[in-house]
This record gives C-alpha cells, structure tokens and sequence, in this order.
C-alpha cells in the first residue's frame, strides 16, 4: 500500500517539475514580448500602438489562463488520491482480494503468452 502511495507521490512530484518548467518557460516568453514592446514603444506609429495594446491584452489574459488552469487539475488529484486511501482504509479485505484478482489474472496471462 505504501509503494502505491509512493508511486503517486513520485508521480506528483514528476508532474509539479514539468508544470512548474512550463510555467517558467511561458513567464519568461510573456517576458521577453514584454521588453520587446517596451523597446518599441518609442515608435509613433498608430498601427505599433495598436499592435502593442492587443498584445498586452494578450499577455494579460494568458497569465490568468495560466494561473486558473493549474489549481483545477491539482484540487482534482487531491481529491482522487484521498478518496482512494480513505476507500482502501474503509475496506482494506475487498482492496486485498481485488489485487489478489489482478495478480492472478496477470499471472494467468504471463503464462498463457509464454505457452
């Protein structure tokens, strides 16, 4: 029991990294736009100022995409890994005896393929 809360332990952990390295990579591209339009900002052209403001929106509005779309699927997880442990405390003979199946059917499998 404790090696499948470790698997998903790992496999948390695993997914914050590359979430976390996506974030950091989309914050340092919305960055980058940034400085971008700050260095162009000098122009007077009205079609620059109109480009420059639809990319601010833009940045604006991919931030907070960023940040609602990351708490979501994390509250979720949560959640099914509570009530996963709080099910295979409740009912710790039905979660032996359903693993008891799947090693046997498993094990029926590995055999019949070797055959």
């Amino acid at each position: 029991m404790k090696s499948a809360q470790n698997d998903l332990d790992r496999d948390y952990a695993r997914v914050a990294r590359s979430r976390h390295a996506i974030k950091e990579e989309l914050r340092q591209l919305m960055e980058d736009v940034e400085e971008l339009i700050r260095r162009v900002g000098d122009a007077a052209d009205p079609e620059l100022d109109r480009l420059r403001s639809k990319v601010q929106i833009a940045i604006t509005s991919a931030r907070e995409a960023i940040e609602s779309r990351t708490e979501w699927p994390r509250q979720r997880a949560r959640q099914a890994v509570a009530a996963g442990a709080a099910y295979v405390r409740e009912q710790p003979w039905q979660v032996a005896g359903i693993a008891a199946l799947v090693g046997v059917a498993l094990g029926a499998l590995l055999l019949a393929r070797r055959r």
